[in-house]
């Protein structure tokens, strides 16, 4: 009788754990691909969670998920996905589905720059807050076809453009965040003007950034942005002006810098990316000038070296002029 009882609270104790589940902590770049259900806690996950897979939920059971304001908090890939009971917070986006069914149940997305991208999903939202969210929710849809691939024997000078229409700089926190600004200085509208305009031909979008600088400046760098939703990476943009000395800042999302190299109040530079797509309204590149704070060390050297010519110059034209003038005397 004893063991027949042992036996039955084994088994009531197994069906139990199997029915209410086991909770796992996540760790940092998790790929979820069957049901599960997170420990409660506070967790730093830079790198996110990914779910793919078909008909899989992910219960947080009121877990903390938390970045550093970038990358994806979870990546949704799959059809009839469930996320209940989650919070989300401080991610460049709190949830990313691609292609995608999705429901979000009593979850909370706060203080990411944007709360959800949907790309090409349908999403449900189930009393879920996604409202403290700098940007809530973006959704766009953009077929691979849109998409050119690269080809060398389009002229781009021969493309016919609409007229040129001036759009916002979209250059922000997240994109400086990507670049090495040491020993630059980022340039305010007191010393230069930036403007952005966006002209269309067949199957591209041309941006026209004109740089004015209202001072000289050492050293102009132009950096442009270019957010995915207009170009997944770099491989759909094209810079036709190859006379603009350039790298490659970023590739993902597409980062660049053209180097303008001195400029003197008033002369205007133009910088041109072309996207290999119409890009759809609202969404364009931005663009920050920066320039040097100081001599860089050879330019300190020249100075050097000018200012240790011309004092040598003085004593040796002084020397010169005194001996002339000896021998005047004695004439």
């Amino acid at each position: 009788m004893g063991k027949r009882v042992l036996v039955l609270i084994f088994v009531f104790v197994l069906f139990a754990g199997f029915v209410s589940g086991e909770c796992i902590e996540p760790s940092d770049g998790m790929l979820i691909t069957k049901n599960t259900i997170l420990c409660k806690g506070d967790y730093r996950l830079d790198n996110g969670i990914s779910i793919k897979g078909n008909e899989i939920y992910l219960d947080c059971d009121r877990a903390v998920i938390e970045g550093n304001f970038e990358k994806v908090g979870i990546i949704v890939e799959g059809f009839d996905v469930s996320i209940k009971n989650c919070n989300i917070l401080y991610f460049e986006k709190g949830i990313e589905a691609k292609n995608s069914k999705l429901s979000l149940i009593n979850s909370t997305l706060a203080k990411n720059s944007i709360g959800v991208y949907n790309i090409d999903s349908i999403i449900d939202y189930i009393d879920s807050d996604v409202s403290d969210n700098l940007d809530v929710r973006i959704n766009i849809s953009i077929p691979e076809s849109q998409f050119l691939m690269f080809e060398d024997e389009i002229d781009l000078e021969e493309a016919e453009y609409s007229r040129l229409v001036k759009v916002p700089n979209l250059f922000g926190d997240e994109a400086i965040a990507l670049l090495d600004l040491s020993g630059e200085e980022v340039a305010t509208e007191e010393d230069v003007s930036i403007e952005i305009f966006r002209q269309y031909a067949d199957d591209y979008t041309k941006y026209v950034i004109k740089v004015i600088p209202l001072k000289d400046l050492i050293d102009v760098k132009v950096f442009v942005y270019v957010p995915k939703i207009v170009a997944p990476d770099s491989d759909y943009v094209v810079l036709p002006q190859e006379y603009i000395s350039h790298d490659i800042v970023n590739i993902d999302p597409a980062q660049f810098v053209f180097y303008l190299t001195n400029m003197i109040a008033g002369e205007q530079r133009d910088v041109e990316v072309v996207i290999k797509r119409k890009v759809i309204k609202n969404t364009d590149v931005g663009a920050i000038v920066t320039y040097s704070k100081s001599l860089k060390p050879w330019q300190n050297f020249l100075v050097m070296t000018l200012f240790a010519s011309s004092i040598v110059f003085y004593f040796v034209d002084r020397r010169f002029r005194k001996r002339i003038g000896e021998k005047v005397k004695h004439l």
